[in-house]
């Protein structure tokens, strides 16, 4: 019964550094896609990324290629800026943030990768007008989290929560990140900001346990073959 715990013991411990930190390409989605935006059927065409931050004009726009880390489907990805629904919301993180509905519904999602470990998932959710149909998002990962995030929470509108959500891994893969716009589809949708993956370290005081039961394992299987 003893070397069992302690196999468990040691596989826990090992287990426990297995993890790796997820990386989340440009979960602040503060990377320029080097192109000007493409817009859907015309809506939020034209736009120079690095310039909707400060330039006079245009605060916003819409990309359906060369964002990095994120895919979309055909409504692409609405970039926007403190100067877009300015000064009610500015970006939770860097400058600039993710709206999922564009000129409808949209949705976006990458791959990340997943060792063996607990993880949280965390971001932060803004819903745009006050309306309880207009404004949900749904996240996903894998077969990890599938929530609904409700803009009937207690923030109120243009204004950021964050959300978090922890999960375990049994085994390494790559698993999709997606989020999607679950409300009305009239433009006027959930947004989005600081996307991260994180490891979930085990408490001081188990780690410590754990390898004590290991080490009393290996130090007791050693004995028995001498």
């Amino acid at each position: 019964m003893g070397l069992k715990v302690s196999a468990l013991a040691t596989a826990l411990v090992f287990g426990a550094h297995a993890a790796t930190a997820a990386v989340v390409t440009n979960g602040s989605f503060e990377l320029d896609p080097g192109v000007i935006s493409q817009g859907v059927g015309g809506h939020g065409r034209g736009a120079v990324f690095s310039e909707l931050p400060e330039k006079e004009g245009r605060s916003w726009g819409i990309w359906t290629s060369g964002v990095a880390g994120w895919s979309s489907d055909a409504n692409g990805i609405e970039f926007q800026t403190s100067r877009t629904l300015g000064p009610q919301l500015t970006p939770s993180d860097g400058n600039y943030y993710v709206e999922l509905d564009t000129r409808r519904n949209s949705r976006i999602f990458q791959n990340v990768n997943l060792n063996p470990g607990r993880y949280n998932l965390s971001f932060d959710y803004a819903p745009r007008v006050n309306s309880n149909t207009s404004n949900d998002i749904s996240v996903t990962l894998g077969s990890y989290v599938d929530e609904l995030v409700s803009s009937s929470y207690s923030g109120g509108a243009r204004s950021w929560t964050t959300f978090n959500y922890n999960f375990d891994v049994s085994s390494s893969g790559l698993v999709e990140l997606g989020f999607a716009a679950g409300g009305k589809s009239n433009s006027l949708g959930g947004l989005l900001d600081n996307v991260d993956i994180s490891v979930v370290p085990l408490p001081g005081g188990l780690v410590f346990l754990l390898s004590a039961l290991a080490g009393f394992g290996i130090l007791r299987r050693s004995r028995s073959a001498a």
